[in-house]
């Protein structure tokens, strides 16, 4: 269950590379709702939109604001919460702020390179007029003049060089704390804010690279949707606050549980999705058993009683050639058997003990 330690560009920094250029082109005004639809585009994970961009390109219709504002309400407008909005907007400024800082550091250094370029150009005629008249042996006075000539030219030139590698280290430093600005907020708006772990947006790209991996290496791996059994009950009986610590507490064990094995991810709700990178089906059950017991068996003591919480799994393969909808609609399959099932288990059902 081991991938390739080669480095890898960071995705979201490929894709982003990608979508604002397109937005740029087309005229598409520069909006967080506008960034998501694109960004989630040339992420490739939301076939539906991709289809439905594909389709409209081969009819002749150019994307536009309208375009775009009628694929955000068709695709995105009622799946997105609050949360996620909130995270969108602030990572769509971070990558507004960074582009307009960027710029503002790009104008000065490129004006003071061209001009240094200039003066080396001059320079460089100089010392070719200096070569010339030495070799038609000039006389002792000219040689003279045209030496302090060039040596006031070359310290001018030795201080401008000078001060353009201050001004390159200074301008080196701040697109570094640019850079890592942007990677934090990048950051921020993948994880979850109650229970800290990777959210439905961090999940969805790293299922669509999950696939990518496996149809490379023409490899296999696993994933499995989680679901907490009766949680509306514990909601209802001891309010939402109870209800979000047991979310916290289960997402803890889960993470615990799966260890360095996959990634948990929150998908919404009191759902969570667990990618199992190299796993076979029956690696990913003996995996995702380990978490349902070590959830059983733990004592969730609620105002001085003692609450039993349960999850149910199911577990899909994902196969070279199996899209991210044909993996989690096998995976919610197996989830819907294992809650008709009786709860507390996992499906597809494989040499539990």
């Amino acid at each position: 269950m081991e991938k390739s330690n080669e480095a890898q560009p960071d995705q979201s920094t490929v894709i982003a590379r990608k979508a604002l250029p397109f937005m740029a082109e087309n005229g598409i005004p520069m909006t967080p709702k506008n960034y998501f639809v694109w960004y989630e585009y040339y992420q490739g994970a939301n076939l539906e939109l991709v289809k439905a961009v594909k389709d409209m390109v081969s009819n002749g219709i150019r994307p536009d604001d309208r375009i775009t504002s009628q694929l955000y309400g068709r695709f995105f407008a009622k799946d997105i919460s609050d949360e996620e909005r909130k995270k969108l907007e602030a990572e769509f400024q971070a990558v507004s702020k960074a582009n307009i800082e960027t710029k503002k550091l790009i104008e000065p250094i490129a004006r003071d390179l061209k001009t240094l370029s200039e003066t080396n150009a001059t320079y460089g005629d100089k010392l070719s007029d200096f070569a010339g008249k030495m070799e038609a042996k000039a006389d002792i006075e000219q040689v003279s003049t045209m030496v302090v000539a060039l040596l006031s030219d070359t310290k001018r030139i030795a201080s401008q060089n000078k001060n353009i590698s201050v001004q390159m280290e200074n301008y080196s430093s701040q697109i570094t704390n640019l850079r890592e600005m942007l990677t934090n907020a990048r950051a921020e708006a993948r994880i979850d804010d109650l229970t800290q772990i990777a959210n439905r947006r961090a999940f969805n790209e790293s299922l669509a690279e999950e696939i990518k991996w496996v149809e490379r290496n023409s490899a296999v791996s696993a994933f499995a949707m989680v679901d907490i059994d009766h949680f509306k009950r514990i909601n209802d009986t001891y309010g939402h606050h109870v209800g979000d610590k047991a979310l916290r507490a289960i997402a803890s064990m889960l993470k615990e549980s799966v260890g360095m094995n996959g990634e948990v991810f929150r998908y919404g709700g009191e759902e969570f999705a667990v990618i199992l990178s190299g796993a076979k089906l029956e690696q990913a059950f003996a995996i995702m058993e380990k978490a349902r017991r070590i959830i059983n068996d733990n004592e969730f003591v609620i105002r001085d009683k003692v609450e039993e919480i349960t999850v149910s799994a199911g577990i899909s393969e994902i196969k070279n050639g199996m899209g991210a909808e044909d993996s989690q609609k096998t995976a919610d399959n197996n989830l819907y058997l294992a809650k008709q099932s009786g709860r507390n288990t996992i499906r597809p059902l494989l040499g539990a003990k």
